[in-house]
């Protein structure tokens, strides 16, 4: 399979590590700088635009294309680069969060890799080469990282600013279509394996209340 035997010969999946190395290395480091992790972005657009199998593939398989297990890569790469900051001290500069609205902290690692998730779900759920099933599943890996980083008390913050983006899709602004996201996040939340909803159940109400506020603006 291509994660068994073909992805270190993948030069995507080569960048997704060496991006890793270095983020993991500036965060521990203590640099004051976001190492440029805003192009897992990018590199999610193009991974997006670029499935276009030419037969069918097994819809039942975890990735069902090496496409998608890239997409599972940076992913949780961005949600360990959260969580990393929890085994730093809380007041070294570049995890310390100036706010926790959604305006860019460059040289706030963190808050970087939050913001960086938040518009890689959006563009998950945008793409229409992606099932619905895949991206509940991608959702999942999401909730279970936020389960994790909410029980780090140094990184209260970061869990806050953490639900933030993934409701706005990681921008600060309002842009169209975030109604239709906000409405495939409910849908996908309720699609979530069982044992996720329940651990996760105050994220029904966050979506519900996005909602809300959303359709009153």
């Amino acid at each position: 399979t291509f994660y068994e035997e073909g992805r270190w010969q993948c030069p995507i999946f080569v960048v997704i590590r060496w991006f890793d190395i270095m983020v993991k290395e500036a965060l521990f480091q203590g640099i004051e700088w976001h190492m440029w992790l805003y192009y897992s972005t990018y590199l999610v657009q193009k991974i997006v635009r670029n499935i276009k199998p030419d037969g069918p593939i097994d819809g039942l398989a975890e990735w069902p294309t090496p496409y998608h297990y890239l997409l599972f890569e940076i992913v949780t790469r961005l949600c360990n680069w959260i969580e990393a900051a929890g085994e730093l001290p809380s007041e070294q500069n570049n995890v310390v969060f100036r706010d926790n609205s959604l305006e860019h902290e460059n040289g706030n690692v963190p808050k970087s890799a939050i913001l960086a998730l938040g518009q890689v779900m959006r563009f998950v759920f945008e793409a229409d080469q992606l099932t619905f099933e895949y991206k509940t599943y991608l959702f999942e890996a999401v909730l279970s990282a936020h389960l994790d980083i909410r029980l780090i008390e140094k990184l209260a913050d970061a869990a806050e600013v953490f639900k933030t983006s993934i409701l706005r899709g990681g921008m600060a602004f309002e842009w169209p279509g975030r109604g239709v996201y906000l409405a495939s996040l409910h849908k996908a939340f309720l699609a979530t394996d069982i044992k996720i909803r329940m651990d996760a159940s105050y994220w029904l109400e966050v979506i519900e209340n996005e909602q809300e506020q959303y359709q009153e603006r």
